[in-house]
């Protein structure tokens, strides 16, 4: 089983996220199982549980992507489940990607943190999301929950949920509607995300 791993930041600018994210999804995954972790040439915005909990609060990387996030939720129907969506304090994102190399970079990205988790649980969430890449950085430090609160590892639970959908296509033929939104794209917006990921399917 193989699987390609897509993200939205550039190998280039962010190479010690994309190095970790690597090594900490071959972690979690199923012996045999391959995997290819490849980024965008310019880098972008991410997209990103309700079995664990009935409320949540997502952590950002700063505001700026708290719109963004906010508006994906409403696509998705989630809106009355979302507590909050608490920010950290970190304005440019090159300070994350220091994280990966420098201690007390990355001390700084955790304490930012738990500053925001702690206020979204004060809000009223009972799961945490991070979202971000520094996401990555709180998966390998292992912190599980905080002030009672789960903190979800979807990066972990992503793959396992690609394995697991593998496995369901081999036993239901399919997986995923193609009707309205998750409708197959047209071979012009097919033939665009090939040239913007440098990818070929």
């Amino acid at each position: 089983m193989r699987f390609w791993v897509q993200v939205f930041s550039s190998r280039e600018r962010n190479p010690n996220f994309h190095e970790a994210l690597e090594q900490h999804l071959r972690s979690v995954v199923e012996p045999g199982v391959e995997l290819e972790v490849h980024g965008t040439r310019k880098g972008g915005l991410g997209e990103q549980s309700c079995m664990m909990g009935k409320t949540f609060s997502l952590i950002t990387p700063n505001p700026k992507f708290a719109l963004s996030f906010e508006q994906k939720l409403k696509l998705y129907g989630l809106t009355e489940r979302l507590t909050s969506i608490e920010a950290m304090n970190i304005p440019n994102l090159a300070d994350y990607r220091q994280g990966f190399i420098d201690p007390q970079a990355h001390q700084r990205v955790m304490t930012e943190f738990d500053q925001a988790a702690r206020r979204a649980v004060a809000a009223g969430a009972e799961v945490l999301i991070p979202c971000g890449s520094h996401a990555v950085l709180q998966a390998r430090r292992g912190l599980r929950e905080i002030d009672g609160a789960l903190i979800v590892d979807g990066l972990a639970m992503l793959m396992k949920m690609a394995e697991t959908a593998v496995r369901l296509q081999k036993i239901m033929g399919t997986v995923v509607s193609r009707k309205l939104l998750y409708q197959m794209p047209g071979e012009d917006v097919r033939a665009k995300a090939q040239q913007d990921y440098g990818i070929k399917f």
